[in-house]
């Protein structure tokens, strides 16, 4: 392993593919000696614009901040517990909410020494949820892979001269499995998660995640599954996993950002939209739905 450290960013940073064991800090800042392509950013190339992609890199944009937003103290603090096993930088708040001036405090200085503020109330929450998720994954059929697996693992590789870095949440190499934990606000039916995995860029992960197996470890032939849990009770579960269609088209994807990639950073331009005149078309449902309208007042 080669490791050179950025005094101004305080992380290292790798110049050589493998797989690292970093802290979450670390992966979050970038932690390749030129600047690397992650699913996120990958999201960004192909959904919105290079430009949206620049101002999102911890290592393009030079007032880069990570975002911080409470709404996902639970399913922050549940995934930590469940993957790593620890609780030891997880600070339990004695508040009801985050807005009296000592909640706030609190909450402030432990995320300013990296540690996770959670209300005392959402640490009940996380509880029942881990012993939930617990007790699913031992009655399902990834439940031996995902206990003999191996969690938070940065992978770092180049292809086509461009840096990739991926952190599998849960990865087993015997087992040929990645089990990517999600939490959700919302339903956990695979039906509804299947919208959820498109407006976020779920599905170019497990494109990116997937290729790490087999370009870096070797590994063809992997499974990506994403556990689903819900944060409310009951605290369901589900499994899903992408069929070969909806993989090669987040494949697909993960190319083009690959392309835009390299031109923004031999050109050193990071494009916005279009300066050209686009026409919005009129949606078809819009007329559908003006014409119900006016049907009331006939």
């Amino acid at each position: 392993m080669s490791i050179l450290i950025d005094q101004t960013l305080d992380h290292p940073l790798i110049d050589k593919p493998g797989c690292y064991q970093l802290p979450m800090r670390s992966y979050v800042h970038d932690p390749v000696i030129e600047p690397s392509l992650s699913a996120s950013i990958a999201h960004i190339l192909t959904a919105q614009s290079a430009l949206h992609a620049w101002i999102e890199h911890p290592r393009l944009n030079p007032n880069y901040h990570p975002r911080e937003d409470s709404r996902f103290d639970v399913g922050t603090v549940a995934h930590q517990i469940l993957l790593e096993g620890h609780r030891n930088n997880i600070v339990t708040v004695e508040a009801e909410d985050w807005r009296t001036k000592s909640a706030k405090e609190t909450r402030d200085s432990a995320r300013a020494q990296n540690k996770l503020p959670i209300l005392r109330h959402q640490m009940a929450d996380v509880e029942a949820m881990l012993k939930a998720a617990q007790t699913y994954l031992t009655l399902s059929e990834i439940g031996e892979g995902f206990a003999g697996g191996v969690s938070e693992q940065t992978m770092i590789w180049q292809t086509d001269g461009v840096y990739l870095r991926c952190r599998p949440d849960r990865m087993n190499q015997q087992e040929r499995l990645i089990v990517d934990y999600k939490t959700t606000s919302a339903s956990a039916a695979p039906t509804t998660f299947t919208r959820t995995i498109l407006a976020n860029g779920y599905d170019i992960q497990a494109a990116i995640n997937l290729r790490g197996m087999r370009d870096l470890l070797g590994i063809d032939e992997a499974r990506f599954v994403f556990l689903v849990q819900e944060i409310e009770p009951p605290y369901a579960c589900s499994l899903v996993s992408l069929e070969p269609a909806f993989l090669a088209f987040a494949d697909r994807k993960l190319e083009a950002a690959i392309k835009a990639w390299q031109t923004c950073t031999s050109t050193g331009k990071w494009p916005g939209f279009s300066s050209r005149i686009c026409r919005a078309e009129l949606p078809v449902y819009a007329e559908m739905q003006f014409a119900e309208r006016q049907g009331l007042f006939l």
